[in-house]
């Protein structure tokens, strides 16, 4: 993982994606090193023997928890294969998002010798299975589409190489079990499940929309080694739809109470995908919040980007999630190409209303997403690659980047929104800001 381009604000989540490709790799009875320079920072010098004896570099412009909303800078990225180039003569290959979509102009943004496209884990190793063999020449690999984990490869994945990163360094929000308070814990990651059915057209899909779920007994002896062995006792679920198989999340739940593990977790959802009596067995098993993606309070505006979900189903969730014991925590965007002055107010207002946890983001249209084919800013992309992220404000409300003078896809000047970024700033309500003051409580910069 290379040194980021910038820092969440809770931290970094553990690189699930590398771990798992780690384990397959080792199962191949090959020696694997991991480094995560985002913890580190940028000091590839310091392992230059390392890298000098290496057969092969793979460097992720992401990993899975940053695949649905990666990033569009990739300094981080470009900087670390540009350093490796001075300290080995082994080919260095890129994995992530970026090479996924959009493999020539991540190459020559990247300066890498090649790209790995697919799902982190199986495509490493299958990259890394030709490898050995003499057998891959293409700067392109797979050339025809990417490499996706089969039913049967998700289901028999083997735990992440967990004993290669610096468990001790991942932090995320958190729920404590305890007294229910919001905050920042140092936290495990896990991914029970990978793809979505669903057609948002905002959100780019790595994993695809075809579902594949992973036993419960094998997740909860995820949970149970960073438990045990590493002393995480705060958990995501990465899941984009965690609820989508009711019978999948019984039997989760159950193994989870059955091994009686007093950890907490947090997970994400569709706001029509809840019932009363799964929360109640979620919350049984240590949930302690549910993250839904409601986008905008307008349902006219989620009809527009193919988000097909009712205000009565919004309604209803954040009732259901609080009478259940647990925080409902609210994912908002804006930069809709609808989105005006009057419905950033509707927002502030609505929020009011609610009362409840929330974080908000502009929508940025990302290629591989049906929004940006419908864009103004596919044109940018296919003359400037990935410099087409100048003419885009940044995915977080209130920060500037590049040229960008617009609001995403709405006509809304940013020079005109410094009395919503302020509304959101100081929020009290907003989940940045909670984890800022847990973090400043404790003494953590």
């Amino acid at each position: 993982m290379p040194a980021s381009d910038r820092q969440s604000f809770f931290g970094n989540q553990v690189p699930i994606g590398l771990l798992h490709a780690a384990a397959l790799l080792r199962a191949r009875s090959l020696d694997v090193r991991f480094h995560d320079f985002r913890v580190e920072g940028p000091v590839y010098e310091r392992y230059a023997d390392e890298f000098a004896d290496a057969d092969l570099i793979v460097v992720a412009t992401n990993d899975f928890d940053k695949a649905q909303c990666y990033n569009l800078r990739l300094d981080g990225p470009s900087a670390a294969v540009a350093a490796l180039k001075t300290l080995t003569a082994a080919p260095v290959y890129c994995v992530g998002s970026h090479g996924t979509v959009a493999p020539e102009p991540t190459l020559a943004r990247i300066g890498c010798d090649g790209i790995i496209r697919g799902e982190h884990d199986v495509a490493i190793d299958g990259f890394v299975g030709q490898f050995l063999n003499g057998e891959v020449a293409e700067r392109v690999w797979p050339a025809d589409e990417p490499r996706m984990a089969s039913p049967l490869e998700a289901e028999t994945l083997p735990a992440p190489a967990y004993d290669l990163a610096p468990m001790h360094a991942y932090h995320a929000e958190g729920v404590d079990r305890k007294t229910g308070a919001l905050g920042v814990f140092k936290s495990g990651l896990v991914l029970g499940n990978r793809g979505c059915p669903y057609s948002c057209s905002y959100c780019y899909l790595l994993f695809g929309q075809r579902m594949r779920v992973r036993p419960p007994h094998r997740i909860v002896d995820e949970v149970e080694v960073q438990y045990r062995q590493y002393g995480i006792e705060h958990f995501f679920f990465l899941d984009y739809t965690f609820t989508l198989n009711p019978r999948w999340v019984s039997s989760l739940c159950h193994e989870l109470i059955e091994r009686d593990l007093p950890v907490s977790w947090l997970c994400q959802t569709r706001s029509d995908r809840l019932d009363q009596d799964m929360l109640a067995l979620m919350f049984r098993a240590g949930c302690r919040g549910i993250w839904l993606g409601v986008e905008t309070p307008e349902q006219t505006t989620r009809d527009e980007v193919d988000k097909n979900l009712s205000d009565a189903a919004v309604a209803r969730s954040l009732e259901m999630v609080r009478q259940a014991g647990m925080h409902p925590l609210v994912f908002l965007l804006v930069g809709f190409p609808s989105e005006t002055v009057a419905s950033l107010e509707w927002i502030n207002r609505w929020i009011e209303q609610q009362d409840t946890f929330y974080e908000i983001f502009t929508m940025i249209p990302r290629v591989g997403t049906a929004l940006f084919d419908e864009s103004r800013f596919r044109p940018l992309f296919e003359q400037d690659g990935w410099n087409y992220a100048r003419a885009l404000p940044d995915q977080r409300v209130g920060a500037r980047t590049g040229s960008a003078d617009r609001l995403s896809l709405s006509p809304i000047a940013l020079d005109e929104m410094d009395w919503f970024v302020d509304y959101h700033d100081q929020h009290p309500k907003r989940v940045k800001n909670v984890v800022a003051r847990a973090m400043a409580a404790r003494g953590a910069p």
